[in-house]
Parts: C-alpha cells; sequence; structure tokens
C-alpha cells in the first residue's frame, strides 16, 4: 500500500483498519504519526457532540408550538434550533483549534493528574460487585475501542473526564488490593511517566490512542494489570 492510498483511506474513516493498513503503519512513521493524531482528533469530535447532545433540549424543541400558535412558531422554533447547532459548533471548533476550556488543569502534568482523579473517586476503590465483561465493551466502544478479551477482576467501570476530554475509569481488585486504570483517548506522552505521591503509584503508558494509567500500593499487582489492559484493549478497529 502507498502512503496516498493510506491517508485516503485514513480521513475517509479514522477508525478504519485492514491489514493492510496496518502492515503499512508499521514501516511508515510518518503515516504512523498522521494516523494517531487523525484518530485523536475523531475521539475528541464524537466526544465533543455526544457531551452536547442534550436530550431535555431535544424534547423541548419537540414541544414547541406548532403553527396553530402563530406568532410563537415563527420565531421560536428557529431560535431553538439555531442555539443548538451554535453549541455543537463552538465545541467542535474548541477541539479543533486545540482551546483549553481550563488552562488550570492542562498546567498540570499528568501523573498528577491521573492521583488527583482517583483520590476524588474514593467510592471507586469500595467497589467489591463484578463488572460484567460486555459493561467494559460497550464503556470501551463508545470511547472508539474494542475489548478483544475478558479483562480480569473489574469491580467498578465508569465513563469519566480527563481534561475535559471523555475518558474511562476502572477498578481491578487484585485480593484485597484495589488497582485503578484510566484510558485516556488523546493524552499523548513520549514515554512511560512514573507515579507516585506516597500513597499510590503506578505508571502512565504511552498507546497510540493516547495513554493508560494503572495505579494501587502494589507494584507487582500493577505491572501485572499494565500488561493485561495493553493485551485486551484494541483502538481504532
Amino acid at each position: 500500500m502507498k502512503c496516498d492510498e493510506f491517508l485516503k483511506k485514513l480521513h475517509e474513516n479514522p477508525l478504519n483498519s485492514d491489514k493492510e493498513m496496518d502492515d503499512h503503519v508499521i514501516d511508515c512513521p510518518p503515516c504512523s504519526r498522521e494516523q494517531d493524531s487523525v484518530r485523536a482528533l475523531e475521539v475528541k469530535m464524537r466526544a465533543a457532540l455526544q457531551m452536547n447532545d442534550d436530550p431535555l433540549l431535544t424534547e423541548r424543541l419537540r414541544k414547541v408550538p406548532d403553527a396553530n400558535h402563530g406568532f410563537w412558531h415563527l420565531w421560536l422554533r428557529p431560535v431553538m434550533v439555531f442555539a443548538t447547532l451554535s453549541i455543537v459548533f463552538v465545541a467542535l471548533l474548541a477541539v479543533y483549534s486545540g482551546h483549553k476550556v481550563n488552562p488550570r488543569h492542562h498546567a498540570i502534568d499528568l501523573p498528577e493528574l491521573v492521583v488527583g482523579h482517583v483520590q476524588g473517586e474514593p467510592e471507586s476503590l469500595e467497589a467489591t460487585e463484578p463488572v460484567t465483561a460486555g459493561r467494559v465493551a460497550e464503556l470501551l466502544n463508545e470511547l472508539g475501542a474494542v475489548l478483544t478479551h475478558e479483562i480480569a477482576g473489574v469491580v467498578y467501570a465508569a465513563p469519566c473526564l480527563i481534561r475535559e476530554q471523555r475518558g474511562l475509569h476502572l477498578v481491578i481488585r487484585d485480593g484485597r488490593l484495589a488497582v485503578s486504570v484510566l484510558v485516556m483517548p488523546g493524552e499523548h506522552i513520549q514515554a512511560r511517566q512514573s507515579v507516585d505521591d506516597g500513597m499510590f503509584s503506578g505508571v502512565v503508558t504511552p498507546t497510540g490512542y493516547g495513554s493508560f494509567a494503572v495505579v494501587g500500593t502494589d507494584q507487582q499487582s500493577i505491572d501485572a494489570i499494565v500488561r493485561q489492559v495493553s493485551a485486551a484493549v484494541m483502538w481504532g478497529v
């Protein structure tokens, strides 16, 4: 496959993947970088659309008075439709231009952000009821990823926001130990970063779609879960 053919297929469907494309990016670093960039933008665009899909506003639009109510029909419905479209447009523009909704969050380095996120959801570490592989797969699919096989020991799974981007928070219980996993599309790093704040330790691992963090209190469990998550989650299939 030539680069122009690869790029054409990539931009037609950023999450598309086939054997020819996979083989091409192995031998072509520029196309591999372009694929990562395009897919990360696609995830952000989808997240912006989903975050601004307001069911309440949709219901209000449906209930706007019909033509029998005269004057109200002439101006209220177009105004509400315009307002809805404006919200989506502004969100997409912010994502595309790299606008930072909360500059303070972006001044925080990723390991510190990960620890703050885990500490901000203490109830997740108390969870004990198993979460089905189907539920984990469903949440990953919303981010554009595929669960290739079950991740053992998941007791908590919930969507979350990482710097105003959609992500996924998992907790995996290994005996009495609870280990947190944050799947973070769009959070690109060049190399592994260590997490250590005195209470939690772990690692943030770079991937083709961004990164994922695994933090807990036992390094042996952390290393095993890093391997497990790396093998179980496939992006952009």
